[in-house]
């Protein structure tokens, strides 16, 4: 990702938060106004966040099942994921190989928007998290919706089980 792309990703992002009445937009309707505001501008990071998921970047979707299988299961993630979940900002970048890094701000947003804050955040809560009994987990999982797993059994006919 060039500087030119960061900065224009970081100013929609700043205009969003800022502009009235976008808190509740969806992402299309959000990038649609944006470019109608400011002509000219190429939002091609804005652009791949629109696509369908199977057309999402690998690294991203790597690190959304990674989350995943995290949350639902209580799978220990990688270095780099694990350094997100308890917060570590300087590890989350020691651990990210170039590609990983210009992913950082979208894994962490998943993050904050999505997944229950009482399994990420500090050490102690993925710890826990970790630890933490499956039955005892899924009643913490509340309105969690996987990014791309579904929970097991969610592709089966109503009443079948694997």
């Amino acid at each position: 990702m060039t500087r030119s792309e960061t900065s224009q990703r970081t100013e929609f992002h700043r205009w969003v938060r800022e502009t009235p009445g976008f808190d509740k937009c969806t992402l299309e309707q959000a990038v649609g106004a944006y470019v109608s505001t400011y002509p000219g501008r190429t939002l091609p990071l804005l652009i791949e966040m629109l696509k369908p998921q199977d057309q999402m970047h690998p690294s991203k979707q790597n690190a959304l099942e990674t989350i995943d299988r995290y949350v639902m299961q209580g799978c220990p993630p990688g270095s780099q994921i694990h350094a997100m979940l308890t917060n570590n900002l300087r590890e989350t970048f020691a651990c990210a190989d170039e590609e990983r890094r210009t992913l950082v701000f979208d894994i962490v947003c998943h993050l904050y928007n999505n997944v229950p804050g009482s399994c990420w955040g500090s050490e102690d809560k993925v710890n826990a998290w970790l630890r933490m009994d499956p039955a005892e987990r899924a009643a913490h999982l509340g309105h969690f919706k996987p990014a791309v797993l579904r929970p097991m059994g969610a592709d089966l006919p109503e009443g079948e089980t694997r």
